[in-house]
């Protein structure tokens, strides 16, 4: 006896037998090594898994490599922003030399000013001893001529 080919999705009407053509003990369903449908079908499930496993992998990679491209673009971002601050450093340190430049200057133009009020300073202090010393010979010069001659403030001390 055949069953229809469509009452089981998988057999094909050569794979059903009569029912007396199954030995006593045995059921009617072959093995998976007997039954060239089953194979295929394992077959065609375990490709299944591949290609999903495969496509998940692919899907992943995309996702990872996009990931990778961004994180490449920020580190290109960080570069150029640490090249800008770089270039602002070499600014800041051209604004310093200049700065200690003129500091230099103005340093040079102080210990000019310091030594130029030294020696004015010794001037004073020398014209102050030239004037003590003509006022002394100015004083020696009157008493020469009118003798020494007690001023009114010697003279209420003396009372």
């Amino acid at each position: 006896m055949v069953l229809p080919a469509g009452d089981d999705p998988h057999a094909s009407a050569r794979e059903l037998e009569p029912v007396g053509s199954v030995a006593p003990g045995h059921s009617r369903r072959r093995s998976f090594h007997g039954s060239p449908m089953m194979k295929y079908q394992f077959v065609t499930l375990i490709a299944t898994i591949l290609l999903v496993g495969a496509t998940v992998i692919g899907v992943n990679l995309t996702i990872v490599d996009g990931r990778f491209a961004q994180v490449d673009s920020r580190f290109a971002q960080v570069d150029s922003r640490f090249a800008q601050v770089d270039a602002r450093f070499e600014q800041v340190d051209a604004r310093f030399e200049q700065v200690d430049a003129r500091f230099e200057r103005v340093e040079g133009r102080l210990d000019r000013l310091e030594a130029r009020v030294e020696r004015m300073d010794r001037r004073i202090d020398e014209g102050f001893r030239e004037m003590a010393a003509a006022i002394g010979r100015l004083e020696g010069l009157i008493q020469g001529f009118h003798g020494t001659a007690r001023t009114s403030g010697e003279e209420a001390r003396a009372t």
